[in-house]
């Protein structure tokens, strides 16, 4: 067909099944009427144009256009363009005039189909539906990237589409249904508010604008919402890959984000939904990170069931609640510190290992503040208090107190002047490391010796121990036994500038009580001490009748076993 001034199409499922190929050269051709029905290919040939008036047309073979469909007629039509054949290849523009309402429907039938998207052309219909819900198993392939500029992009029933590894751009109204593949979805709306649900297997990316979930949204890959865009959770959002907030992330009620699978999740924005990290169901346990610099104040932030959770940078939570599911611990905060109010709930049993901080003390006199479980907590009954306070643990003994239970405190305070805690530490029964839990009480390293502190509370149930009189904070441990010091060795060897060893040279050690050993290096110059008491300050000192050091003597913390400490003769 190539119409000087037009033409009208009426193709009657009745009358007539139309099976050659129709090719539309140039021109506009109008379809008219509600039962037209194509079954060769159809072609639109660049400059040519297909136009929809309150009409519907089904195409049972592929379909290719290089010019244009869309609408005409009243400003309140609707029409409908179905699909049902192979590869439908859009090199073109398919899209609608304002105020009418166009959809494209791929597999109208209750025949399972699989079917292709092809061409670099854009998409605006009113609506895009791929299946109908009328049993028939749609599955529909993208072959390369496109973007949708429309309303409302949906599968419906058993209908997919798959994306592969390709770039879908979503810049409609919704979005919703199953969208599977290895590559990325990405919103980013024109105008207004985009509404996303279903289950997108694929990667999603929230490029700018303002987007809501309705029901249910699942997305498989990694999720990214980028800076200045906002999602708005109006339901249950499971992400099942990493999850990356540059925006802000919020809800409209109690709905939440749960980020249930192997992955990273970072915070560089603002969130305010609340978020669940972990599976909250299945025998699985996942590993997760957890990150950023962003702002939290959401109602809770929960580590759920099987999660295990490692910070990968500090973290500043201010939401209203904590929730940490046991048994065992569910975070690990490495070298980084995990930072939360006063006035934050602390909820459920589970632990989280390392380095926790409190902050804003001044506003909650006398309360018991948790780090890390429920049962480690520090109560200021007296004077001012800091105006925030750090616990580190560590699940192993302390230095120099090796017959202590095996786990670590150290309590650093910011600020604070004449006041008075309880504080209450918790261990586990597997790190008793052979101490009676009857007679358990708190010791404190003043940074020269463990002093023991005494207990005014015990409860070998829960596992904690209590004291009531803490003035000072520094190292703390818990312990039945007075310290007993490991014993580590100090080796080293002497020699001459070209490397040669010195035999015969006298080395001597002197500990923090005074008393002095004595060892002659070896024919190659080595020497070695053994037995030495861990957690002092020792002197090395080297002598020789034959040679001079500039460096003789050494000062050494002993902490844990030394090796190389060397001495080199000055050149003669």
């Amino acid at each position: 067909l190539a119409p000087r001034t037009g033409v009208d199409l009426a193709f009657s499922y009745d009358n007539a099944n139309f099976s050659p190929t129709l090719r539309l050269l140039s021109g506009t051709a109008v379809v008219t009427g509600s039962s037209n029905l194509i079954g060769g290919p159809l072609i639109i040939d660049t400059g040519a144009t297909l136009a929809f008036n309150s009409s519907n047309l089904t195409t049972n073979n592929d379909v290719t256009v290089n010019g244009r469909v869309t609408t005409t007629g009243s400003s309140s039509a609707t029409s409908s363009f179905y699909f049902n054949g192979t590869t439908f290849t859009n090199n073109g523009e398919i899209s609608n005039i304002a105020g009418q309402n166009f959809v494209l429907n791929f597999n109208l039938s209750t025949t399972p189909r699989s079917q292709t998207i092809a061409g670099t052309g854009s998409w605006s219909p009113t609506t895009f539906y791929i299946g109908t819900g009328q049993g028939g198993a749609t599955s529909v392939t993208l072959m390369n990237d496109m973007t949708f500029s429309g309303g409302t992009f949906a599968t419906l029933g058993a209908g997919t589409f798959n994306i592969g590894a390709n770039t879908f751009t979503h810049a409609g109204s919704s979005l919703g249904g199953s969208i599977p593949g290895t590559g990325t979805v990405r919103i980013q709306p024109i105008g207004g508010t985009t509404t996303l649900s279903g289950n997108i297997g694929a990667a999603m990316r929230i490029v700018s604008g303002t987007t809501t979930t309705s029901g249910f949204l699942g997305v498989g890959g990694p999720f990214v919402l980028d800076s200045g865009a906002t999602l708005t959770l109006g339901g249950t959002f499971n992400a099942g890959s990493d999850v990356t907030i540059n925006g802000t992330l919020n809800r409209t009620s109690s709905q939440y984000l749960n980020a249930f699978g192997n992955g990273t999740f970072l915070n560089n924005g603002s969130i305010s939904a609340d978020v669940y990290l972990g599976p909250f169901s299945g025998t699985t346990d996942v590993v997760q990170n957890l990150g950023g610099t962003g702002t939290w104040s959401s109602t809770y932030l929960g580590l759920v069931r099987l999660s295990t959770v490692t910070l990968a940078s500090d973290v500043n939570y201010a939401g209203a609640n904590i929730l940490v599911e046991g048994p065992g611990v569910r975070m690990n905060t490495g070298a980084f510190t995990f930072s939360l109010p006063c006035n934050t709930t602390w909820l459920n049993t589970g632990e989280i290992s390392g380095n926790i901080r409190r902050t804003n003390l001044s506003a909650c006199p006398g309360t018991a503040l948790t780090f890390g479980n429920p049962f480690t907590t520090i109560r200021f009954t007296s004077g001012t208090a800091p105006s925030d306070i750090r616990v580190g643990t560590s699940p192993v003994q302390p230095v120099g107190f090796l017959n202590a239970v095996s786990r670590s405190y150290l309590i650093t305070p910011t600020g604070g002047s004449g006041y008075t805690a309880t504080l209450r530490l918790r261990y586990l029964d597997s790190e008793l490391n052979g101490n009676n839990e009857s007679t358990l009480q708190l010791w404190r390293n003043d940074g020269s010796s463990w002093t023991p502190q005494g207990a005014t509370a015990r409860d070998s149930f829960n596992n904690w121990v209590e004291y009531a009189g803490v003035t000072q904070f520094s190292p703390w441990a818990i312990s039945g036994f007075a310290p007993t010091a490991a014993s580590v060795s100090i080796s080293g060897r002497v020699t001459v500038a070209n490397g040669r060893g010195i035999g015969g040279a006298r080395v001597s050690i002197t500990d923090q009580n005074g008393n002095v050993r004595f060892a002659l290096t070896s024919s190659f110059g080595y020497y070695r001490f053994d037995e030495i008491e861990a957690g002092q300050t020792v002197v090395i000192s080297i002598t020789s009748k034959r040679y001079v050091f500039a460096n003789p003597t050494r000062i050494l913390s002993v902490q844990d076993e030394l090796a190389d400490i060397d001495f080199t003769a000055d050149p003669q």
